[in-house]
C-alpha cells in the first residue's frame, strides 16, 4: 500500500487549506457560514449564466465531434465508390477477357476437327505422321487455351465478388422477406 497517493495528497491540502481559512475568519462555523454564503449568492447570481456555458460548451462539443466524424464517413464512402468503380471495370474486363478466349476456343475445336479429318484423309505414312503431329500441335494448343478460359473465370469470378453486392434496404431490415435469400 502506498502511504501519499495523489488523492490522499489532495486530500490533505484540502484540510490544510480549510484549517487556514477557519483561522483566519474566526473558527470553523463561522468560516463555513462565510463559504455558504457566497457559495448561494453566486447561485443565485449566475445560475442562469452557468447553465447557459454549459449548453453552449456541449454544443461546440458535439458539433466538432459530428462535423468531423461526417467529414470521415464522406471521405471513406468516396474511397468506397472509387474502389467499387475500379471492380465493376476489373469485373467487366475479366468478363470480356473470358468471351474472348471462349471463341477463341470454338476457332479451336473447328481447326482440331479439321485436323481429324485430315489424319483420316491422308492416303500415306507420310501424310498421316504429319496430320497426327498437327493434330497433337492443335491438342497442346486447346489445352493452354482451356488452361487460360479456367483462370480467366477466376479471374472474372474474383473480380466480381470484390465488386460487391447490393442489399436493399428491406432485406437488410428483413434477411427472410421474400426475395432476399
Amino acid at each position: 500500500m502506498r502511504i501519499l497517493t495523489f488523492k490522499r495528497l489532495l486530500g490533505l491540502a484540502a484540510i490544510g487549506y480549510g484549517y487556514n481559512y477557519a483561522k483566519k475568519h474566526g473558527g470553523v462555523s463561522n468560516a463555513w457560514n462565510e463559504l455558504m454564503g457566497k457559495a448561494r449568492m453566486a447561485i443565485d447570481r449566475g445560475r442562469q449564466t452557468v447553465i447557459a456555458a454549459i449548453g453552449v460548451v456541449i454544443a461546440i462539443i458535439l458539433i466538432v465531434k459530428f462535423q468531423t466524424s461526417s467529414e470521415e464517413a464522406a471521405e471513406k464512402q468516396r474511397q468506397a465508390e472509387v474502389e467499387k468503380e475500379k471492380a465493376v471495370k476489373a469485373a467487366q474486363e475479366a468478363q470480356a477477357l473470358v468471351d474472348r478466349l471462349q471463341r477463341d476456343l470454338a476457332d479451336m475445336d473447328k481447326k482440331v476437327s479439321a485436323a481429324v479429318d485430315g489424319v483420316v484423309a491422308a492416303q500415306n505414312d507420310a501424310d498421316r505422321a504429319s496430320a497426327k503431329a498437327k493434330l497433337q500441335e492443335l491438342n497442346r494448343q486447346k489445352y493452354e487455351m482451356e488452361k487460360r478460359i479456367a483462370e480467366a473465370k477466376a479471374a472474372a469470378a474474383r473480380a466480381e465478388r470484390l465488386k460487391g453486392a447490393k442489399v436493399s434496404a428491406e432485406c437488410a431490415n428483413n434477411p427472410l422477406a421474400k426475395g432476399c435469400m
